[in-house]
């Protein structure tokens, strides 16, 4: 919870302890299961997005073939619904310990980066890594996507754009936050009037994070913090 505090990492793989890389991309993924909780709320036959947690990019990006069924399976029965029903996928990534984001629009057929913090020198591995989540989708969902689309259809065949107009982190240790401020309101983060105080959302975020019925110790944190 400390990496809220204004001025620190919202990251997955940055400072020294395995442990801390471990919360922060738990914090994320958190972030994502709330978002699934939020969309499952809806009608069964509304669009929906699928909020991906932050371990299934690691898996596809760390080597996707070696990946079972029962493995896939996994992944498909917890963090997505009905492919007839999607519209989106939200897929945070972490590139040498810089999280972007890979918004997946299955009506249009694309797959477009979102990053607080663009570098020429990571833009290639960028695309590469965005393929091989594509890739990791055809994988999945291939029975399911080809009984909608057709026996042609392929995630792969999605063009790649990278998300032009976003606001840039002006630091280097905001991007996670930035990541869950693309899943909660992308529209908002590329209109040209957005500003944003992310000390002040820091804070907010640690808020729900300790309130959160996701949230395990929720209970014990609420009863100390009375104790002050």
């Amino acid at each position: 919870m400390r990496t809220l505090l204004p001025g620190e990492w919202i990251d997955g793989d940055v400072i020294v302890a395995a442990y801390y890389a471990y919360y922060l991309e738990l914090i994320i993924t958190m972030y994502a299961d709330y978002k699934n909780m939020k969309e499952a709320e809806k009608d069964v036959t509304s669009p929906r997005c699928w909020f991906l947690p932050t371990y299934y990019s690691q898996a596809a990006l760390a080597d996707w073939s070696s990946l079972n069924f029962a493995q896939a399976a996994g992944f498909r029965d917890r963090y997505m619904g009905r492919l007839d029903t999607c519209e989106k996928i939200y897929v945070p990534i972490n590139c040498d310990g810089h999280w972007y984001m890979l918004l997946v629009d299955i009506s249009h057929a694309t797959a477009t980066i979102w990053d607080s913090l663009e570098s020429p020198s990571r833009r290639e591995k960028m695309i590469n890594e965005s393929l091989a989540i594509l890739a990791s989708l055809d994988f999945v969902l291939r029975q399911e996507a080809r009984a909608l689309f057709g026996n042609r259809f392929s995630f792969l065949n999605f063009q790649i754009y990278r998300q032009a107009g976003l606001p840039q982190q002006p630091n280097g240790f905001d991007c996670g936050y930035y990541v869950m401020k693309y899943m909660d309101s992308p529209c908002i983060v590329v209109h040209d009037s957005y500003q944003h105080d992310l000390d002040h959302a820091r804070l907010l975020l640690a808020l729900y994070l300790v309130q959160s019925p996701l949230n395990k110790i929720r209970r014990r944190l609420i009863q100390e913090a009375r104790k002050l």
